[in-house]
C-alpha cells in the first residue's frame, strides 16, 4: 500500500522537526501554566544536581534526576507553595484597623483653562507670504505673529495673527471691527490651533 501524498509531505525531516519542536514547546507551556496555576514553584529547598553546566559527553556518561525522582519534588514543592498562598491571602484579608477604614475621598482635576482666542488674518503655504502680511500689519500700527502648524495634507503652515483674547465674544466683535476698519478680514480662531 502506499502512502498518501499530504502524509509523505509530513514526513519530511524539515517538518517532522517542526511538529517535534511544537511538541516540546506546547508540553513546555503547558507545565508552565500548571506549575503558575498551582502557586509556582519553590526551588530554594531543591538540591540542585552538580552537573550545572550542560555538555554531551556529561549527559551520556551520567544519570540526571528525570520522571518520577523531578516530577515528585516538583509537586512536592508545589504544594508547600501553594499552602503558603492560601496563608498569605488569608493574613492579607484580615480586617484592617477602624482609623484606617475612613472612607478615601479623591480630589477631582481642576477644569482645563478656557482657551485663549485670537485673530487670524491669513494662512500661507510659503512664509515669505506670511512675512509680507505680517510686515504690511506692522506698518499699519499691529503686532502680528506668525503661528506656525501642519494643515490637514501634512503641509507646513503659516498663519499671520493679532491679539489675545480671553473670551469668544470680545474676539468675535474684535474681529467684526478689524474687518471694518482695515477692509481684511479676520476670523477667530483658538491661540493654540490652526
Amino acid at each position: 500500500m502506499k502512502a498518501p501524498g499530504y502524509l509523505k509531505k509530513l514526513l519530511r525531516p524539515p517538518v517532522v522537526f517542526l511538529l517535534a519542536g511544537l511538541l516540546v514547546l506546547g508540553s513546555g507551556l503547558l507545565l508552565g501554566y500548571a506549575l503558575f496555576r498551582a502557586g509556582g514553584p519553590s526551588f530554594s529547598g531543591l538540591k540542585w544536581p552538580k552537573m550545572l553546566s550542560f555538555s554531551p559527553v556529561a549527559a551520556v556518561t551520567k544519570k540526571l534526576p528525570i520522571g518520577k525522582q523531578f516530577g515528585s519534588k516538583i509537586k512536592a514543592l508545589t504544594k508547600g507553595s501553594a499552602k503558603k498562598t492560601t496563608a498569605a491571602a488569608a493574613k492579607t484579608a484580615a480586617p484592617a484597623p477602624a482609623a484606617a477604614a475612613a472612607p478615601v475621598v479623591e480630589a477631582e482635576a481642576p477644569p482645563p483653562p478656557p482657551p485663549d482666542y485670537c485673530l487670524q488674518l491669513g494662512a500661507f503655504t510659503d512664509l515669505k507670504k506670511a512675512q509680507q502680511l505680517q510686515a504690511t500689519l506692522k506698518d499699519r500700527g499691529y503686532t502680528a505673529i506668525i503661528f506656525e502648524g501642519i494643515d490637514t495634507g501634512y503641509r507646513p503652515l503659516h498663519a499671520v495673527r493679532i491679539s489675545k483674547f480671553t473670551d469668544i465674544d470680545s474676539a468675535t466683535k474684535a474681529a467684526s471691527d478689524f474687518t471694518a476698519k482695515e477692509r481684511l478680514q479676520a476670523i477667530v480662531r483658538p491661540s493654540d490651533q490652526l
